[in-house]
């Protein structure tokens, strides 16, 4: 069992238990300062960041920046009168523009849930680029590999 500073028993199922040099994280590094107070305590909601603060987390907003850029490029191409053919090929440049899509929603997606799972990233906006990847993918996923038409 672990112990802190002053050979006291910590609970283990959670890390923090009385003085600062008794903190021990759960996950990861240490996070905090010893003088440092908590910056949540129990019964009061905890403030999450509105934007992302790690590097994946940018990244994932980023690219979803480029999905929604391709997909606002994709409808102004139609609406301007370009037309799909039999093939995926007709058309270069809704081909393109719907590549471009596709890979910049699973990118996110794919950085989104690297972000909340690898970095711990709590903000708010990061579930959206993490959603929208994850529905990407299970659409691509099921164009392969679904009952042919």
């Amino acid at each position: 069992m672990a112990t802190g500073a002053r050979g006291r028993p910590l609970s283990p199922r959670s890390c923090w238990r009385g003085n600062s040099e008794d903190f021990r994280p759960f996950f990861g590094p240490l996070t905090r300062a010893h003088d440092e107070g908590m910056t949540t305590q129990r019964g009061t909601p905890s403030v999450h960041a509105i934007g992302p603060t790690t590097r994946p987390g940018r990244l994932s907003l980023i690219l979803f920046g480029v999905a929604v850029a391709a997909f606002a490029a994709m409808m102004a191409a139609v609406a301007s009168g370009q037309t799909g053919g039999e093939t995926f090929s007709d058309n270069w440049l809704l081909a393109t523009l719907g590549l471009v899509m596709a890979a910049g929603a699973v990118g996110a997606g794919s950085a989104a849930w690297y972000a909340i799972f690898r970095r711990r990233e709590c903000s708010v906006l990061i579930g959206i680029p993490a959603l929208v990847g994850l529905l990407a993918t299970f659409f691509i996923v099921g164009e392969f590999f679904g009952p042919s038409h």
